[in-house]
């Protein structure tokens, strides 16, 4: 190619289809609506014609040449057949109605035949009694609001509205899901998936609601973390989790694990205690996640809660190997009550205080309906830093938040 001047020789020959059935081989040569409609390109008027009956030379100038207007203009028209179909330098508006006529394109008079949006709520969170607008069946039973709507036109969109009063101090999902299932104006079925967003409870003298968002906003961490993850293998975690399926451990320990895989950086360590009647270092201090992960697969069960032994221990492997530069981490989950054999709560108190004296920033979690929670609020460094899980499936939504929370809390 030189200059605006494109020369072609092409074998052509009249078609009987009109530029409506070669717009879209037009197109696959990439040429665009108006040279497609206007021949301003040889390649494009060859697959518009689909070839002439004798060789001829294609000579197109972009600027519209009027001798060679006056040359074509009867066998461009030959080949469109309908007047209209045919147009030179149109205006933007004729060069449109005659690009949609091309593709195919009819307005839609809407975006949904109709939708069912469904939105199962966590066990923690109780919906509020008649807040859906517009109007949503709710059933108790499976925490689960449902609307049905008909005709949504995409001009207008969906927006769905309800109130949750959250149940416990924590960061929690307001959804176990969210999604829609459609039937477009087409007639054609599908569905979407919405995403779950997170709030912050705390429980001081009134409720605040953060969102999530903010925490997610921090910069790479400055320095590394030394995680200290402290698992309950009591005898009641060998049970089946109170919403059935999987033990308590087997949840612990996938949450735990999937924590120990998002440590962000690659000189950042976990190590795992384990307590029952008494507590065991299972891995000490290490960069290694597959070591981690092995450690809390190999977990097992055995009678006793020493809560407080659980936390000494994980305040001696961050003595015996903790790093000056590092952010030192505990990570507490139980299942139950303190044995009387600790001295209750006092021991675990004095753990505790012990930890966080040592700059240790200790989180706490509680899964199930047995557990002491002003025991551990008081065991976290801060009412924030408790979370309590009614059932097992919530625990990788609160391991997910700690590690998004260690990421900021790294840097100093």
């Amino acid at each position: 190619m030189r200059g605006p001047d494109v020369e072609k020789r092409q074998g052509l020959k009249f078609a009987q289809a009109s530029a409506y059935a070669r717009f879209v081989k037009c197109k696959r040569v990439a040429c665009d609506v108006e040279a497609c409609l206007f021949a301003e390109h040889a390649q494009c008027l060859h697959h518009l014609a689909q070839g002439w009956a004798q060789p001829v030379d294609a000579r197109v100038d972009k600027r519209f040449n009027p001798d060679w207007q006056a040359g074509y203009r009867s066998a461009l028209q030959a080949l469109v057949g309908v007047g209209e179909h045919l147009a030179f330098g149109p205006d933007a508006a004729v060069a449109r109605r005659m690009a949609d006529g091309l593709a195919g394109f009819e307005p839609e008079p809407g975006l949904f035949e109709t939708v069912t949006v469904t939105d199962r709520i966590p066990a923690n969170m109780r919906y509020v009694a008649g807040s859906a607008a517009p109007p949503a069946a709710y059933d108790p039973a499976s925490h689960t609001l449902a609307w049905t709507l008909a005709s949504v036109a995409a001009a207008d969109g969906i927006v769905l509205r309800y109130r949750l009063v959250p149940t416990a101090v924590g960061t929690w999902p307001t959804n176990v899901w969210a999604a829609a299932a459609y039937r477009d104006v087409r007639g054609r079925p599908g569905e979407l998936r919405f995403p779950v967003p997170q709030v912050e409870v705390f429980a001081p003298a009134g409720r605040i609601y953060l969102p999530l968002a903010q925490r997610q906003a921090c910069l790479a961490p400055d320095r590394p973390l030394d995680v200290v993850l402290v698992m309950d293998t009591s005898s009641s975690m060998g049970e089946p989790d109170a919403g059935g399926g999987q033990t308590k451990l087997a949840a612990a320990q996938a949450a735990a694990g999937g924590l120990a895989l998002r440590l962000g950086r690659p000189d950042d360590r976990a190590a795992v205690v384990a307590f029952d009647a008494s507590a065991r270092r299972v891995i000490g201090l290490t960069a290694d996640r597959a070591a981690v992960a092995g450690a809390l697969a190999g977990l097992a069960t055995a009678a006793g809660t020493r809560i407080d032994l659980g936390l000494a221990e994980a305040g001696a492997v961050l003595r015996d190997a903790g790093r000056p530069n590092a952010l030192p981490v505990a990570i507490v989950l139980t299942d139950g009550l303190q044995g009387a054999a600790g001295g209750a709560d006092a021991g675990v108190r004095r753990a505790a205080d012990n930890l966080k004296a040592g700059g240790v920033r200790v989180y706490a979690v509680g899964l199930g309906d047995a557990i002491d929670r002003p025991l551990l609020r008081a065991v976290a460094s801060s009412p924030d830093r408790y979370y309590e899980s009614p059932v097992a499936a919530d625990l990788d939504a609160i391991y997910r938040e700690i590690s998004a929370r260690l990421t900021c809390e790294a840097r100093p």
